[in-house]
């Protein structure tokens, strides 16, 4: 696993991680995650955007297992974790099925969920629906749906 660097920047301009499908990143599974669960919200692009990203989290199984998990650098949790774990939580919502054959990844997704100040968030965050339809997506505060993006006002 390694960061997006100045490297990164002078060959892919300022925004490295919009890179066309094109360029190689396959060994930054991290990223490869992050850039596809951008897509995974526009119905066209579900499929695609699932199977990509299933290739990147098995790419990530080595890396957790190496480490001696549970998460990527080992027994404490880092940036990268909290990373992996938003975006997969987000893929989850489209395939609840997604880490059936993932067990170190789901390992991971337990660990954050149950780290301190994480795990009281999950219990009382706004759920989010119309993730899996074709309507707008929205979270629902206090039982009113709110379009994402927006708190409402005091």
């Amino acid at each position: 696993m390694r960061a997006i660097d100045a490297t990164d920047i002078k060959r892919h301009g300022s925004d490295a991680c919009e890179r066309s499908d094109d360029d190689q990143i396959d060994d930054d599974p991290i990223i490869v995650i992050d850039r596809r669960l951008q897509r995974l919200f526009t119905p066209e692009k579900k499929d695609e955007a699932l199977k990509k990203t299933t290739a990147a989290i098995k790419q990530l199984e080595p890396l957790i297992e190496a480490s001696g998990g549970p998460f990527c650098m080992g027994k404490e949790a880092h940036y990268a974790d909290m990373h992996i774990f938003h975006h997969t939580s987000l893929a989850l919502m489209l395939d609840g099925a997604l880490l059936k054959d993932f067990p170190k990844t789901e390992a991971l997704m337990a660990a954050v969920a149950d780290l301190d100040g994480v795990k009281e968030y999950l219990a009382e965050r706004p759920a989010l629906i119309g993730v899996d339809e074709n309507s707008d997506r929205k979270l629902v505060i206090d039982g009113v749906p709110h379009q994402t993006g927006f708190m409402p006002k005091p």
